[in-house]
């Protein structure tokens, strides 16, 4: 992850906790002091989870919702446009899943505990499309 452990419990998109709370990720060969801090972590990030209706406990067993994921991809995508929003003076219009091409000036890329995306301005919209390999451009003088 691209943050510190401390920052994950409460960050408000997926994290790479989420990805070991749903068991895609295998802390049982890390140190013991890192795996006591990341439990530690685990712990809070299931308290936060089912503080923000993300997820409940059925007795001592945790339970994510379905959605759980997504809503967080989006809630972090969203928090994100917002700034952009206002620092561009432009109106986010959404790229679908299905879509395939999209077109736009490039103006920056950026990355999210989800990934990362590239910022298009087309017209008077911003949008974003996850999952673009940017190329680097050569620099001219």
């Amino acid at each position: 992850s691209q943050f510190r452990l401390q920052q994950l419990p409460s960050y408000n998109g997926v994290t790479w906790l989420d990805q070991v709370l749903m068991g895609k990720e295998d802390i049982t060969n890390t140190s013991e002091g890192f795996r006591r801090k990341v439990t530690l972590s685990l712990q809070q990030r299931q308290q936060y989870l089912v503080q923000n209706e993300l997820a409940e406990f059925r007795g001592e067993t945790f339970v994510p919702h379905k959605k759980m994921l997504s809503q967080l991809r989006q809630s972090e995508l969203l928090q994100k446009v917002r700034i952009l929003e206002g620092k561009l003076v432009l109106k986010y219009s959404p790229v679908t899943d299905h879509q395939r091409q999209v077109s736009g000036t490039y103006q920056q890329s950026i990355t999210l505990a989800s990934g990362k995306y590239a910022v298009l301005t087309k017209s008077h919209e911003l949008r974003w499309f996850p999952g673009v390999r940017l190329w680097n451009r050569p620099r001219v003088n």
